[in-house]
């Protein structure tokens, strides 16, 4: 493939000439292939960076923007180096972002996790204090039922029926939250759930 003048090669890519272009990749790319992965580049950061140069001559010719003081083997690796810099300081960028905002994330999920630890427990002490003004057989029903007892072993235990004392849990339940919702708290805690 014979060397081409910077004006042949301009025209090239004006016309999107398929010689003109393969000369441009077989000449250029390993040249910028070796500069991206000595500044910790990939094969694919490569090939984007020289197509990108690429895309980037043909709107300045496209549009008379482009006027070569230099070889155009220099002005393409320039372009080149200056869009792999740019990437380099993106990603640095992207770094201390990342590193910084893992760390706020940290604080907003601890600091979410105490919130709602603290409304746990104020809406555990706010439905204690409606159970404990249950009587005291619907508190030792509804106890045993939510530490897992069965109906039966919940009615051997209090010496009553198994249908009494699901009957019971029911009334029980329904009136602990009767209490509850009428409250004016009750939408503070549970957002009117």
């Amino acid at each position: 493939m014979r060397n081409h003048l910077n004006s042949e090669i301009l025209e090239g890519i004006r016309r999107n000439d398929p010689q003109v272009l393969q000369y441009i990749y077989k000449t250029f790319y390993d040249k910028v292939y070796q500069y991206i992965r000595r500044n910790n580049g990939t094969e694919a950061d490569a090939e984007d960076v020289f197509q990108e140069a690429l895309v980037i001559i043909y709107q300045k010719i496209r549009f008379g923007e482009l006027v070569l003081t230099s070889s155009f083997k220099t002005f393409f690796f320039a372009i080149c180096r200056h869009l792999w810099l740019q990437q380099l300081q993106q990603k640095k960028l992207s770094e201390e972002i990342q590193k910084y905002s893992s760390g706020d994330e940290d604080v907003f999920r601890i600091t979410e996790d105490m919130f709602q630890s603290i409304d746990e427990n104020a809406s555990r002490r706010f439905i204690q204090k409606y159970f404990l003004k249950l009587g005291e057989g619907c508190q030792k029903i509804l106890q045993l039922y939510a530490q897992g007892m069965s109906y039966r072993k919940i009615a051997e235990n209090m010496g009553v029926t198994e249908k009494f004392v699901k009957k019971r849990k029911y009334e029980c339940k329904e009136m602990l939250i009767e209490m509850i919702k009428k409250d004016p708290l009750f939408k503070i805690y549970f957002h009117d759930e």
